[in-house]
Parts: C-alpha cells; structure tokens; sequence
C-alpha cells in the first residue's frame, strides 16, 4: 500500500505541474463525487498485505455508512476513492453502543435511562386497531 501511494503521489505531481491553474483550481473546489467516481477498497489478504479491490457502483452508497471520513480519501485528481480500515477510527457500531457516547453529558448507566414506552389512547375503526398516540419516557 505504501508502495502505491508513493507512485501515486509522484503522478498527481506530474499531473498538476503540468495543468493550468484554472484546471488545478477545479481540482482543490471539486466536490467529491459518491457514485460516480471509482472507488477502492484496501482488504487484507491471508499473507497480511492489502489488496486494492474495486466496489461495486451499487455499493458505493454503502461505504459511507460503513467507514468513517477518516477512513476514507478522495483523489480529486485521479478522481477516485480510497478505503482502508487502518488510516481511522471506525463508526461507533449502534447495535453495540449504550447510547453514551451519542449524547455527551449524560453519564448515566444504561439500566438507569428510562426506555421510552407507548401510551394507546384509543382505539380505530371497528376492529379495534390500538393507535399509538405518544412516546413516554415513563415505564
């Protein structure tokens, strides 16, 4: 991987040097892309190196839910994404998380937070159907 980047970045230096500085200029203003430009995942092989592998434009969407900006470079002058697991912290997992660390301030324990409820006020139509009519965060 390092290895890449290094070519890389001697070519993104061959490329500007030789472009206008309106061209450069609508490099650095660009906003990147979220389907349009290719984008590469780096995933560890057996042997422990990283493989640059192509994502699917249809899971292009996806990535930004999975790493967070810090794991995730744009090449605006290959025009191109990158992806790697090691250059940041990953998304806090919400499946696994007390809800904490989303709300600064509130150090309670989790069995201490009241869980919202629903309060059915009444009921619809002829069937019987409970409307659900507020949240509570009383239990």
């Amino acid at each position: 991987m390092v290895k890449f980047f290094e070519t890389r970045g001697l070519r993104n230096a061959r490329k500007v040097a030789s472009e206008t500085p309106e061209d450069r200029k609508a490099h650095l203003n660009q906003v990147p892309p979220r389907i349009s430009a290719p984008m590469y995942l780096w995933e560890e092989n057996d042997d422990g190196e990283y493989d640059r592998v192509l994502v699917p434009r249809r899971e292009h969407d996806e990535m930004f839910d999975e790493y967070s900006k810090e794991q995730m470079r744009y090449d605006s002058i290959q025009n191109e994404w990158n992806i790697c697991s090691l250059w940041g912290q990953p998304l806090p997992d919400f499946d696994d998380t007390t809800g904490a660390e989303f709300y600064p301030g509130d150090d309670r324990e989790p069995h201490d937070i009241p869980h919202p409820s629903f309060e059915v006020t009444a009921h619809a139509l002829e069937d019987e159907n409970p409307i659900v009519h507020g949240l509570s965060g009383d239990n």
